[in-house]
C-alpha cells in the first residue's frame, strides 16, 4: 500500500512495481536497491530482483509487477490524502510513485506503466514520476497521446463501467502527473534535458533531482525546468557534495523563476567549529572536497597543494565533516528552501513542511 514517508518533497509514496538496473553514478548507493536486497528481499515486489555485488546488493534488471488482484492498485483513490498536504489545505496530495524502482526502466511493460498512471489519474492526487531514462519516459508519452489508449484504462475500483469524463483528455493525464529526471552531474544533465524538456512542451510540469549531487552542473539550457530538488548523499558510502554546487542551482532558480527544494546535506555537512567539532588531518571523518568534485583526506590535500597538484581555485575547496543526515539537516545558508512548482505561468509556491530543527554549520 502506500504510506507516509520522511522524502521531504512528497506526502506520500506508493509502489507496485520493482526492479532496475544501475544506469549512472548515482545509483551506485541507491537506497532501493539496498532496501531490496536486504530487509525487502523476501517481499513479493523485490524478491530476485537483486544479485549480490562484491557484498552489497545490486539491481539485477528484473522487473515486477504486483499481483492485478492486490488492493494497492486502488490505493491512491481510495486514500483521502494528508489533512496537511505540501501544496496547503484542501490541495491535492504528492505521491512519489515507484519510489523503490525505476517505472521508465526499458524493460517494464508499458501495460504494467499504463496501470500504474490509471490509479493516478483517477485519483484526486498529483502523482510525482521521477526516471533516470527520460528518453523512455518521452517515447511512452508520445505514443500514449497519439494512440490515446489511456481512454480504455479501467477504473481501479469500479472498472470500465465507471469511465470518468473528466479524464476524457491528453490534458486531463498531463494536470496529474510531475515529470521528473535525476542528474548527478554535468554529464548526465547534458544527456537527459532535452528529453525532459519535449515534456515540458507537452505540458507537464517538469522537475529534476540533482540528488545526490557528485559535481557541479551549469544548468543554462534548463530555463524551461519548474522546479529543480538539490541534495547530497546519505548512507555509509555515501559521497559528499560541495556548497557551492547547491548555491548555484538555488540562484539560477531564483533567476529564472523556477522553484528550488534544497533536501537535504545528507552524510556530509560543511565543517566549523560551531559545533564543537575539532579538525584533525588523521580524523577519517573529515574530508576536503574541491569545487570541481574530487575528494581527499586533509593531509592528501595539504600535500596536493604544497606540491602544487592542485589545479587553480583550491582555495574555494571546502572542509566537508560526515555526521549524519540528522545531525546535518537540510539547511543552505541558514534557512530552508521548500520551494514547489507553481501552476504554470505563476510563481512557486512554497511547501507546508515542519520547521527544521537543526543548526547548519557555517561553511
Amino acid at each position: 500500500m502506500g504510506a507516509n514517508t520522511p522524502i521531504e518533497w512528497c506526502d506520500a509514496t506508493w509502489s507496485t512495481v520493482g526492479g532496475c538496473s544501475i544506469e549512472s553514478p548515482g545509483c551506485i548507493h541507491c537506497y532501493a536497491q539496498q532496501l531490496a536486497g536486504t530487509r525487502l528481499r523476501k517481499h513479493p515486489l523485490y524478491a530476485g530482483t537483486t544479485d549480490d555485488g562484491k557484498g552489497r546488493p545490486v539491481f539485477n534488471g528484473t522487473m515486477t509487477v504486483a499481483a492485478p488482484e492486490h488492493p494497492t492498485w486502488s490505493w491512491p483513490v481510495r486514500w483521502r490524502g494528508l489533512k496537511e498536504p505540501l501544496l496547503g489545505p484542501g490541495q491535492p496530495s504528492l505521491i512519489f510513485v515507484a519510489d523503490m524502482a525505476d517505472l521508465f526502466h526499458p524493460d517494464r511493460p508499458a501495460e504494467a506503466i499504463d496501470r500504474v498512471l490509471a490509479s493516478i489519474v483517477y485519483s484526486h492526487h498529483i502523482g510525482q514520476l521521477l526516471t533516470k531514462r527520460p528518453a523512455v519516459m518521452r517515447a511512452y508519452f508520445e505514443e500514449l497521446r497519439r494512440s490515446a489508449r489511456w481512454l480504455m484504462w479501467p477504473h481501479p475500483i469500479f472498472g470500465r463501467s465507471n469511465f470518468d469524463p473528466m479524464v476524457a483528455t491528453f490534458d486531463a493525464i498531463v494536470s496529474r502527473l510531475w515529470l521528473g529526471t535525476s542528474v548527478e552531474r554535468q554529464a548526465e544533465a547534458d544527456r537527459r534535458r532535452e528529453d525532459l524538456r519535449a515534456l515540458s512542451e507537452m505540458g507537464f510540469t517538469t522537475f529534476v533531482s540533482y540528488e545526490p549531487a557528485l559535481g557541479p552542473v551549469d544548468w543554462k539550457g534548463w530555463e524551461f525546468v519548474d522546479q529543480v530538488i538539490s541534495g547530497g548523499e546519505s548512507g555509509a558510502r555515501a559521497r559528499p557534495s560541495h556548497p557551492a554546487w547547491h548555491r548555484a542551482t538555488r540562484e539560477f532558480c531564483h533567476t529564472v523563476g523556477s522553484a528550488y527544494f534544497f533536501k537535504q546535506w545528507g552524510a556530509w555537512a560543511p565543517a566549523c567549529d560551531g559545533l564543537g567539532w575539532r579538525l584533525e588531518w588523521s580524523d577519517e571523518s573529515t574530508t576536503v572536497i574541491t569545487p570541481w568534485g574530487s575528494a581527499m583526506t586533509w593531509q592528501g590535500f595539504h600535500n596536493a597543494r604544497m606540491g602544487g597538484d592542485l589545479a587553480d581555485g583550491y582555495e574555494r575547496s571546502v572542509t566537508m565533516r560526515r555526521v549524519g543526515k540528522e545531525t546535518a539537516g537540510r539547511l543552505l545558508d541558514g534557512r530552508e528552501h521548500n520551494d514547489l512548482p507553481g501552476e504554470r505561468g505563476r510563481p512557486p509556491r512554497t511547501a507546508h513542511v515542519a520547521t527544521q530543527r537543526v543548526t547548519e554549520p557555517v561553511a
